[in-house]
């Protein structure tokens, strides 16, 4: 089936094309912003199921933000809804969605999420932060600091910087150091976890056990990123 001739409002270069064409090696798209990477995504998606007869469930479709997941998902059903029934299209999913089903399927109840629209403890991450600094400081965390504290533990946990790796102090955040310290300590003894938790512990589950990563390994044949930067 030529899928291309499907979409009628976008005319997709011969790149694009050899990119949505190659199932039978890795493909990276490097471009800029405005220029395509979805729809590519999107057709490689309906190039496999149409053209190649794979199983939606041996597709696994992932990207960084909710926002982007919708709307791949819609571009998808709206290019291929008539092609493919509703049962048949794949899951499209955050890479944190992902990682915090794994985490449930491996781990049950043993965290409770921290922050986001499913927190499930008593206690949000910024509470637990505010808390931190306060003992730390003696004075209490304004907003402005609040969001360079998360930011720069953000990145630490997705650089897999532990606090006692962390070389010196950041002088924008009193006692960071610190505050990083007992943080994670207090994640720990009260089995807590956060977004940047669910990406490292899904990774070191899927990194360590290799029954992990068989399972996930014969399940999906095909897995597509999108922002995999991110």
């Amino acid at each position: 089936m030529d899928i291309f001739s499907l979409v009628k409002d976008v005319d997709f270069s011969d790149d694009q094309k050899a990119a949505v064409n190659n199932i039978k090696s890795n493909t990276a798209i490097i471009a800029v912003p405005g220029s395509g990477k979805t729809a590519v995504f999107v057709m490689r998606v309906a190039n496999l199921i149409l053209n190649h007869k794979v199983k939606p469930s041996e597709i696994l479709l992932l990207t960084y933000s909710k926002a982007a997941t919708n709307d791949m998902k819609k571009r998808f059903l709206s290019w291929f809804g008539q092609h493919i029934p509703k049962e048949k299209v794949p899951a499209f999913s955050t890479i944190h969605a992902f990682s915090y089903k794994l985490i449930k399927k491996y781990y049950g109840d043993r965290y409770k999420l921290i922050e986001g629209g499913v927190n499930e403890s008593s206690e949000s991450k910024i509470q637990i932060l505010k808390g931190i600094y306060f003992r730390l400081n003696n004075e209490y965390l304004n907003e402005d600091i609040a969001d360079v504290l998360q930011n720069k533990i953000s990145c630490y946990k997705n650089l897999m910087i532990s606090p006692d790796m962390v070389s010196k102090d950041e002088p924008d955040v009193p006692n960071f150091k610190e505050v990083y310290r007992e943080y994670e300590k207090v994640k720990e003894e009260r089995g807590y976890i956060d977004f940047d938790d669910m990406l490292e512990k899904a990774y070191l589950l899927i990194k360590n056990n290799e029954l992990v990563r068989q399972s996930y390994q014969d399940t999906y044949r095909f897995i597509q990123v999108d922002e995999c930067q991110d």
